[in-house]
């Protein structure tokens, strides 16, 4: 498995219409994403004292991930931001993606 995090710098106003940003990620983004070869699922975690985003995408291996944008990854995140059609709400700025070869996840059983 292979996770891409990318890091998204918030406007303040972001925290004040999440419903509206969880509905058009719901109605646009996660389609979409559920639409590519090896997508398993996609988290979104915020942070409102830092005022930043976290989208966190798992993929059944690196090639699907589509990593080989790797030397730009300022176009992916532009990228990522302009389909999911939530820009407004974030900052055009210091946008980051990592990428991580996923090891194992630990839940808790019933």
């Amino acid at each position: 498995m292979f996770v891409r995090i990318i890091t998204v710098p918030a406007l303040k106003r972001a925290f004040r219409d999440l419903e509206t940003i969880q509905n058009m990620l719901s109605e646009d983004a996660f389609p979409a994403l559920s639409k590519q070869e090896g997508w398993l699922k996609t988290v979104l975690i915020y942070n409102k004292e830092k005022l930043q985003f976290k989208v966190i995408t798992y993929w059944t291996s690196k090639e699907h991930a589509g990593v080989l944008d790797e030397r730009d990854p300022e176009l992916s995140s532009a990228a990522y931001l302009q389909v999911a059609k939530f820009a407004e709400y974030f900052k055009n700025e210091n946008l980051t993606v990592e990428h991580f070869d996923h090891l194992e996840t630990i839940e808790k059983s019933d």
